[in-house]
Protein backbone atom coordinates (compact mmCIF):
# COMPACT_ATOMS: atom_id res chain seq x y z
CA UNK A 1 0.00 0.00 0.00
CA UNK A 2 1.80 3.15 -1.10
CA UNK A 3 1.30 6.43 -3.01
CA UNK A 4 3.39 8.85 -4.16
CA UNK A 5 3.23 12.66 -3.37
CA UNK A 6 4.20 14.57 -6.23
CA UNK A 7 5.89 18.16 -6.08
CA UNK A 8 3.94 20.61 -7.08
CA UNK A 9 5.40 23.85 -9.18
CA UNK A 10 4.64 26.93 -7.41
CA UNK A 11 3.47 29.46 -9.66
CA UNK A 12 1.68 32.03 -7.10
CA UNK A 13 3.99 34.08 -5.37
CA UNK A 14 1.59 34.00 -2.74
CA UNK A 15 2.81 30.54 -2.62
CA UNK A 16 6.78 31.19 -2.65
CA UNK A 17 9.06 29.81 -0.52
CA UNK A 18 12.54 31.36 -0.64
CA UNK A 19 14.79 29.07 -0.06
CA UNK A 20 12.44 26.22 0.54
CA UNK A 21 12.31 27.37 3.95
CA UNK A 22 8.16 27.34 5.91
CA UNK A 23 6.81 30.54 7.55
CA UNK A 24 6.92 30.85 11.10
CA UNK A 25 4.97 32.73 13.12
CA UNK A 26 6.44 34.86 16.46
CA UNK A 27 4.84 36.95 18.66
CA UNK A 28 5.64 40.85 18.00
CA UNK A 29 6.87 39.91 21.75
CA UNK A 30 9.35 37.10 20.71
CA UNK A 31 10.97 39.26 17.80
CA UNK A 32 11.64 42.32 20.07
CA UNK A 33 13.50 39.84 22.70
CA UNK A 34 15.72 38.23 19.72
CA UNK A 35 16.07 42.05 18.58
CA UNK A 36 17.23 42.66 22.24
CA UNK A 37 19.39 39.39 22.23
CA UNK A 38 21.40 40.41 19.24
CA UNK A 39 21.71 43.98 19.79
CA UNK A 40 23.26 43.05 23.43
CA UNK A 41 25.38 40.14 22.00
CA UNK A 42 26.60 42.53 18.33
CA UNK A 43 26.21 46.12 19.20
CA UNK A 44 23.63 48.25 17.78
CA UNK A 45 25.32 49.27 14.53
CA UNK A 46 25.99 45.49 13.63
CA UNK A 47 21.96 44.56 14.20
CA UNK A 48 21.59 47.57 11.47
CA UNK A 49 23.53 46.10 9.55
CA UNK A 50 22.05 42.71 9.59
CA UNK A 51 18.91 43.95 9.36
CA UNK A 52 19.40 45.79 6.36
CA UNK A 53 21.31 43.20 4.72
CA UNK A 54 18.58 40.88 5.59
CA UNK A 55 15.88 42.81 3.90
CA UNK A 56 18.48 43.02 0.72
CA UNK A 57 18.54 39.60 0.24
CA UNK A 58 15.44 39.45 0.64
CA UNK A 59 14.17 41.77 -1.82
CA UNK A 60 16.77 40.59 -4.61
CA UNK A 61 15.53 37.28 -3.99
CA UNK A 62 11.53 38.20 -4.80
CA UNK A 63 12.83 39.55 -7.82
CA UNK A 64 15.20 36.62 -9.13
CA UNK A 65 11.80 34.82 -8.40
CA UNK A 66 9.15 36.92 -9.87
CA UNK A 67 11.95 36.96 -13.17
CA UNK A 68 11.57 33.48 -13.65
CA UNK A 69 7.84 33.89 -14.36
CA UNK A 70 7.49 36.91 -15.60
CA UNK A 71 9.29 39.02 -18.60
CA UNK A 72 7.32 42.13 -19.79
CA UNK A 73 5.95 44.16 -17.06
CA UNK A 74 7.02 47.98 -16.35
CA UNK A 75 8.50 49.12 -13.73
CA UNK A 76 5.88 49.95 -11.56
CA UNK A 77 4.22 46.30 -12.31
CA UNK A 78 7.47 45.00 -10.96
CA UNK A 79 7.21 46.95 -8.22
CA UNK A 80 4.05 46.39 -7.42
CA UNK A 81 4.30 42.43 -7.60
CA UNK A 82 7.58 42.43 -5.57
CA UNK A 83 6.34 44.46 -2.52
CA UNK A 84 2.87 42.16 -2.74
CA UNK A 85 4.66 39.49 -0.70
CA UNK A 86 6.53 41.78 2.16
CA UNK A 87 2.29 42.71 2.67
CA UNK A 88 1.00 39.51 2.91
CA UNK A 89 4.03 38.58 5.42
CA UNK A 90 3.34 41.29 7.34
CA UNK A 91 6.06 43.12 6.98
CA UNK A 92 4.26 46.43 6.90
CA UNK A 93 0.16 46.49 6.25
CA UNK A 94 0.34 48.66 3.22
CA UNK A 95 1.95 50.46 0.09
CA UNK A 96 1.45 53.25 -2.77
CA UNK A 97 4.04 53.71 -5.63
CA UNK A 98 4.54 56.93 -6.89
CA UNK A 99 7.15 57.12 -9.40
CA UNK A 100 6.48 59.96 -10.89
CA UNK A 101 7.50 61.62 -7.34
CA UNK A 102 10.12 58.67 -6.99
CA UNK A 103 8.56 57.55 -3.97
CA UNK A 104 7.62 54.37 -2.16
CA UNK A 105 5.17 55.10 1.12
CA UNK A 106 4.80 52.04 3.36
CA UNK A 107 2.45 52.64 5.98
CA UNK A 108 3.03 50.13 9.86
CA UNK A 109 6.23 48.16 8.73
CA UNK A 110 7.37 45.76 11.03
CA UNK A 111 9.80 48.04 12.20
CA UNK A 112 7.31 50.53 13.37
CA UNK A 113 4.80 48.34 14.95
CA UNK A 114 8.00 46.74 17.29
CA UNK A 115 8.89 50.44 18.12
CA UNK A 116 5.57 51.49 18.94
CA UNK A 117 5.69 48.57 21.77
CA UNK A 118 8.67 48.97 22.74
CA UNK A 119 10.35 52.18 22.23
CA UNK A 120 13.18 51.20 20.43
CA UNK A 121 13.82 52.21 16.91
CA UNK A 122 16.00 48.93 15.68
CA UNK A 123 17.84 50.93 13.21
CA UNK A 124 14.64 52.91 12.40
CA UNK A 125 13.43 50.37 9.29
CA UNK A 126 16.62 49.20 8.33
CA UNK A 127 14.87 45.76 7.26
CA UNK A 128 12.17 47.37 4.80
CA UNK A 129 14.23 49.58 3.23
CA UNK A 130 17.30 46.91 2.58
CA UNK A 131 14.20 44.84 1.80
CA UNK A 132 12.89 48.16 -1.31
CA UNK A 133 16.16 48.61 -1.89
CA UNK A 134 17.16 44.55 -2.95
CA UNK A 135 13.44 44.94 -5.17
CA UNK A 136 15.02 48.21 -6.68
CA UNK A 137 18.17 47.03 -7.25
CA UNK A 138 17.64 44.03 -8.53
CA UNK A 139 15.67 45.74 -11.29
CA UNK A 140 17.65 48.94 -11.52
CA UNK A 141 21.60 49.20 -11.76
CA UNK A 142 22.96 51.57 -8.96
CA UNK A 143 20.15 52.59 -7.67
CA UNK A 144 19.60 54.02 -4.43
CA UNK A 145 17.01 53.99 -1.43
CA UNK A 146 16.37 56.19 1.26
CA UNK A 147 14.24 56.68 4.42
CA UNK A 148 13.26 60.65 4.05
CA UNK A 149 9.64 60.09 6.42
CA UNK A 150 9.00 58.41 9.47
CA UNK A 151 6.29 59.75 11.55
CA UNK A 152 3.40 58.68 13.48
CA UNK A 153 0.18 59.45 11.27
CA UNK A 154 -3.22 59.80 13.12
CA UNK A 155 -4.03 57.51 15.06
CA UNK A 156 -1.53 54.68 15.83
CA UNK A 157 -0.30 54.20 12.22
CA UNK A 158 2.91 55.04 11.26
CA UNK A 159 3.99 56.17 7.59
CA UNK A 160 7.66 55.52 6.13
CA UNK A 161 8.49 57.26 2.52
CA UNK A 162 11.72 55.91 0.84
CA UNK A 163 13.18 58.08 -2.07
CA UNK A 164 14.17 56.59 -4.90
CA UNK A 165 16.99 58.18 -6.19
Amino acid sequence: MGFKLEKEKRKKLEDLKLAESRRVVLTEGTLIELLDGMEEVLGESALIALLYSAGLRRGRRVVEYLKEEEKEWDLEKWLDESLRLPRQEGIFSNYKIDLEKGKIYISNSIECRLERMSGKSYGRCCFTQGYISGILNSLIEGVKVKEVVHKKREGEDFLCIYEIK
